[in-house]
């Protein structure tokens, strides 16, 4: 009975949980370094996917994106271990400033800094606090989920505010272009575009023109997953940074 009871515990989804969340809070940030490393080594132009903290990033929107696709939601642990890891990439890099004491880095402290292609802490925090309370008024006004606020805050934490956000606007708006092309497929030009005047002309004249019905205005509400289109918005930011 132990031996049962232990088992169906290992199969249970609280413990594939904390297995995958230990294995990207180590392997992947792990796998990174060695990246990273390498590709110093390989004196390649300098771009922010060459860097530990690029690897992260990626890992995780990577992992969410898998996830996401497959079950429609995005664990807590692809992003908590992204969370902690950029913070600790941050402070380290913080670190890294200090005790070279100064701003022109020497040679050695330079390298490293190449190589976490962190953000500093201030940056850190203003741009996950930016990313994560955007996507938090758009969640509470009822639009995507709570995994996506949590993955959009590692990408503001990786980027900062300015790329994370700009990020998170291109991610959206390619996410409703393709939500519009699907339904289009789905119900035909004509329904889709008519809902659409209707419901962008009941604002603007109310008295006018009524907003279609609920049932109706479900046709406009295909549902997406975020999650890759988080990765085209960070390639995006990423290609402008450069």
């Amino acid at each position: 009975m132990a031996t049962a009871t232990h088992y169906a515990e290992y199969r249970s989804p609280q413990f594939a949980s904390r297995a995958s969340s230990w294995r990207l809070f180590t392997l992947l940030p792990a796998a990174g370094l060695l990246w990273a490393l390498w590709m110093q080594q390989q004196g390649l132009p300098t771009s922010y996917y060459q860097t530990w903290s690029g690897f992260v990033l990626v890992a995780a929107l990577v992992a969410a994106t898998l996830v996401d696709l497959a079950h429609h939601k995005i664990p807590n642990y692809v992003t908590y271990p992204a969370w902690a890891w950029l913070a600790s990439l941050s402070l380290l890099q913080f670190v890294v400033h200090t005790a070279d004491g100064g701003e022109a880095l020497s040679i050695g402290a330079a390298r490293w800094v190449g190589i976490l292609g962190a953000q500093s802490i201030a940056d850190y925090l203003t741009g996950f606090g930016a990313c994560f309370g955007v996507m938090f008024l758009l969640f509470a006004c009822g639009a995507g989920g709570g995994g996506d606020v949590k993955l959009a805050a590692v990408i503001g934490g990786a980027l900062g505010a300015v790329d994370g956000l700009t990020a998170l606007v291109v991610a959206h708006i390619v996410a409703g272009t393709f939500a519009l092309a699907l339904a289009v497929v789905k119900y035909g030009p004509v329904a889709v575009f008519g809902l659409l005047g209707r419901k962008i002309g009941s604002v603007f004249f109310p008295v006018w023109i009524l907003p279609p019905d609920r049932e109706a205005a479900r046709l406009l509400a295909t549902p997406v997953p975020l999650s890759p289109f988080f990765l085209v918005g960070v390639g995006y930011a990423v290609w402008q940074m450069a």
